[in-house]
């Protein structure tokens, strides 16, 4: 072979080798290059995820009005000064040498606001170092219902102060409190959030939560659906921004039928006794639902937490409207369920009549007496109602059968909650407060009770 062509030969050959060496190397950096930047694509998106941060944004719960339109349960704006800690924080300082200006300018600012009872505004010092521990982008609110005063004397000195603002908050007020409170009901502050957003939700403690009555019926229409914002956090999670993904959205008002002339009238006539009082017009609008309890004093839209929660106790709030949740018997009104099945049925006329004698045997033994003991004598529909005589009906319901009767009772609401069949949305909140009472049929008997003797008709 030619020493020549052999040489050249194997140069080529280690040509190739180096070449292919050298490109094996290359793919590896680049593989490690690919590598390192997925690595660090993953490092910034999971800093990405834990500095993000969504605040809620104040929504106005809308009012509770009466039958006039004028306002019960109305939300106003309250005044609150709080401090952004991440205005006051520089990034050489530590988070105490943080904790120490904060909690230094927090007390000179309360000196200026209030110079003669700076020491009743303090703030402690755990507080402070606890809104610090949590990183929290939201500002640390440090006293709310600011008056005109304090106002005024705020904007003299808010210079001096960068790191504080003045917030505009709602508060909800009752106006005549005292008239229908477990009707009207009243509000509580929750954490609960904006519902779908996770745990990134960062929610500030001012959300308002219905509680008893129609604060609670219709929490979802006052409610409304707060706005949202995008915090934008530094590399220790203070807040340096924020962008607003979306406004707030006030609720809608809720007008009840209630005339408040008359709840007074009714809640007087109530002093002293315990029960319910209701007052209906005859198309069936509520226009006044009164509940006493003479052991108990009566409560207020505006008493404060533990008041309410020393009266109701361990009893369920609602058990204490007695015109919902009183299971008593409807008594004489079911008088008038038997004279309307029975004319109904055609088996009177209104001049009808049945002797009243005092009493109605069953059998030898078995009598059910009148409230007039000597008895009514011979009477007709109109002469059985007004003297609301027992006799007259017990005869009356005997000759019309249970089932006209329960058709009636049925047909006058008795044995529903209200609204049942009157084509309202299903699932009312009332359906679990109101005492639905029961309609007593034979088929009802043999389901509810378990003795022979008392499954008997």
């Amino acid at each position: 072979m030619n020493p020549e062509g052999q040489d050249r030969r194997n140069r080529r050959a280690t040509t190739m080798v180096l070449g292919g060496f050298m490109v094996l190397c290359l793919g590896l950096l680049l593989c490690q290059h690919g590598r390192e930047a997925a690595r660090r694509q993953a490092a910034r998106q999971a800093f990405h995820a834990e500095a993000t941060r969504i605040a809620s944004v104040w929504c106005r719960r809308a009012p509770i009005l009466d039958r006039y339109g004028n306002p019960l349960n109305v939300t106003v704006d309250e005044c609150a000064l709080a401090v952004f800690p991440s205005r006051l924080r520089e990034l050489r300082y530590t988070r105490r040498r943080t904790l120490d200006d904060l909690e230094a300018q927090v007390s000179r600012l309360a000196i200026d606001l209030w110079p003669d009872e700076a020491q009743y505004r303090r703030i402690l010092r755990a507080d402070l170092a606890a809104h610090l521990m949590k990183a929290s982008p939201m500002p640390l609110v440090l006293w709310r219902d600011i008056d005109m005063l304090t106002l005024q004397r705020w904007l003299l000195v808010r210079d001096r102060y960068p790191a504080f603002s003045l917030l505009r908050l709602p508060r909800r007020v009752y106006h005549l409190p005292e008239l229908a409170p477990l009707l009207r009901g009243r509000v509580f502050l929750s954490r609960m959030g904006v519902a779908g957003l996770g745990k990134n939700l960062d929610f500030p403690d001012v959300t308002m939560r219905g509680w008893l009555g129609i604060e609670s019926w219709r929490d979802t229409t006052l409610q409304g659906e707060p706005g949202l914002d995008s915090l934008i956090l530094d590399a220790v999670l203070f807040r340096e921004g924020a962008r607003r993904i979306r406004e707030p959205r006030s609720g809608a008002p809720v007008a009840t039928t209630l005339d408040m002339s008359l709840q007074a009238w009714a809640q007087e006539a109530l002093a002293g006794l315990t029960g319910g009082l209701v007052i209906m017009r005859t198309d069936g609008e509520i226009l006044a639902l009164a509940n006493a309890d003479k052991q108990h004093p009566p409560l207020r839209l505006d008493d404060s937490y533990e008041a309410w929660h020393a009266r109701l106790g361990k009893a369920r709030a609602d058990t204490l409207n007695r015109c919902l949740t009183d299971p008593t018997g409807p008594g004489s009104i079911m008088k008038l369920a038997v004279a309307l099945a029975a004319l109904k049925a055609g088996v009177i006329t209104p001049e009808s009549t049945f002797v009243c004698h005092g009493y109605v045997a069953y059998g030898p033994t078995v009598r059910v007496h009148c409230h007039r003991r000597s008895g009514h004598g011979e009477l007709n529909l109109y002469e059985a109602i007004r003297s609301s005589c027992n006799c007259y009906f017990l005869q009356l319901a005997e000759k019309v059968g249970w089932r006209a009767i329960a058709e009636m009772m049925w047909s006058m609401g008795l044995g529903q909650a209200p609204g049942e069949g009157l084509s309202l949305p299903a699932g009312s909140a009332l359906d679990d407060i109101c005492a639905k009472g029961t309609v007593y049929t034979p088929v009802y008997k043999e389901h509810a009770y378990t003795r022979p003797m008392d499954r008997l008709w």
